[in-house]
């Protein structure tokens, strides 16, 4: 069965995750797979924009 799957985007990700003077500085790429929210960070914003090419195309996590 294809699950649908649709991309929310790439952005910045400048976020702590809790530790104060830690920030990650990485992309942040966004799917959502039947209601179900995937999210990968990545060091550039071309290798973010292929994965989720990737999800799309495929229709299914990895």
């Amino acid at each position: 069965m294809k699950r649908r799957t649709q991309s929310n985007g790439v952005y910045f990700d400048r976020s702590t995750k809790g530790e104060v003077g830690k920030q990650h500085h990485s992309y942040r790429a966004e799917v959502v797979e039947d209601g179900r929210r995937i999210r990968r960070r990545f060091c550039t914003y071309e290798a973010a924009h292929e994965w989720i090419a990737k999800m799309c195309e495929c229709g299914g996590a990895e």
